[in-house]
């Protein structure tokens, strides 16, 4: 129920910004996937992972030996998730979110979507949101040419970690509507965590499938943000070749909080 309530808050509030059949056209309620119930409604599972399918071709006895994947695919004799004593307890909550992510990439695979905007049920509240709901939209017209992947949530402190934002914005815009001013930052710290709302490329989509047939997956937020940041090769720093190319896009104001707080040069 609660659940519902907050994907019920996020579609009110994206009908107050951009209104009802903008709504109506464009947005969809994403199923959660609850790992714990396979073989009940184990279809949305299924469905999330059509395109890996398809990658491997023939070889779908590889799907059996997919990291992170194969709690799905390799299964007790009544269909339910094995779990074995070395995974922590939640663990089961981890997996379904990764396969509801994947579900979200589908259905923008699917709907051959050029940008994809996810947001997880409590990713437009203030707490998480980096930008103010009304300018989503022109965040995402305005985003780097190159991106794959472009987080909306708020970054971490960067007390904690200063690589979050440890260089300038790489391009800015203001929108004409409100006034806000947006700062897009290269994003290559691979220790952050929580993924409540990120844009997807149509080149993220080309990208992740492949990779997770050879290479499999893993806790959702957390790996996206390693393969944001991990060098491929033995180059670091800013020429870095990373997996995927992402951005943050942060309201400028709370740019500014940050630097007073942090006293970021």
């Amino acid at each position: 129920v609660e659940d519902r309530e907050a994907k019920m808050d996020i579609v009110g509030q994206l009908a107050l910004a951009f209104g009802a059949e903008s709504v109506k056209k464009h947005v969809r309620l994403t199923p959660a996937v609850i790992a714990l119930d396979w073989p009940t409604d184990e279809k949305y599972a299924d469905y999330a992972l059509r395109e890996i399918r398809r990658i491997k071709g023939d070889d779908q006895d590889a799907m059996t030996h997919i990291p992170w994947l194969d709690h799905f695919t390799t299964r007790g004799a009544d269909g339910k998730m094995i779990i074995t004593p070395e995974w922590p307890p939640g663990f089961e909550h981890h997996v379904g979110c990764l396969f509801a992510h994947l579900f979200a990439w589908q259905l923008a695979l699917d709907m051959h979507a050029p940008h994809t905007v996810v947001f997880e049920s409590d990713g437009v509240s203030g707490a998480n949101l980096a930008i103010p709901v009304e300018t989503i939209q022109f965040t995402v017209d305005n985003a780097p040419a190159d991106y794959d992947v472009l987080f909306l949530n708020k970054v971490e402190d960067p007390a904690l970690d200063p690589r979050s934002l440890v260089a300038a914005a790489s391009a800015r815009a203001t929108d004409p509507v409100s006034g806000t001013e947006i700062q897009f930052f290269r994003y290559r710290n691979p220790y952050a965590a929580g993924l409540s709302g990120y844009v997807l490329s149509d080149r993220f989509l080309r990208k992740i499938h492949p990779y997770i047939a050879e290479h499999g997956a893993d806790m959702v937020d957390a790996w996206l943000y390693k393969l944001c940041a991990d060098p491929t090769d033995e180059r670091t720093g800013e020429d870095a070749v990373t997996v995927l190319t992402c951005y943050a896009g942060v309201d400028t104001k709370i740019v500014e909080r940050v630097d007073e707080e942090h006293s970021r040069p």
